[in-house]
């Protein structure tokens, strides 16, 4: 079972995902989380114009919005309309079905 080595800022990263940081590795979710994470509380702490969005958030809006009130709904409660610059993980996923096999 995989061991909890860091929980930084909600963003949790285990054992296992630690050798996918080597070269040649394909990040997993919680890697790209805890990079997020770490830019928007270190190297961008006084921009809150920025806003770097949660992989699983981006799961969600891809998989569950169901139609554009939803996605409007998100937006608000992400405070979209409120930022100069959004980073969003890209899954290659091309259906509901179809997790895709790397960020």
């Amino acid at each position: 079972m995989p061991e909890q080595v860091l929980n930084y800022n909600d963003a949790v990263v285990y054992d296992t995902d630690i050798e996918l940081f080597n070269p040649g590795c394909w990040l997993n979710d919680r890697c790209i989380n805890f990079y997020f994470r770490h830019l928007e509380h270190c190297t961008f702490s006084s921009n809150t114009e920025f806003l770097f969005i949660d992989p699983a958030v981006v799961s969600f809006l891809m998989f569950q919005c169901s139609d554009s009130e939803d996605e409007e709904d998100l937006g608000r409660a992400l405070g979209l309309d409120q930022r100069s610059l959004i980073f969003i993980p890209v899954n290659d996923a091309s259906h509901q079905l179809q997790q895709g096999s790397h960020w």
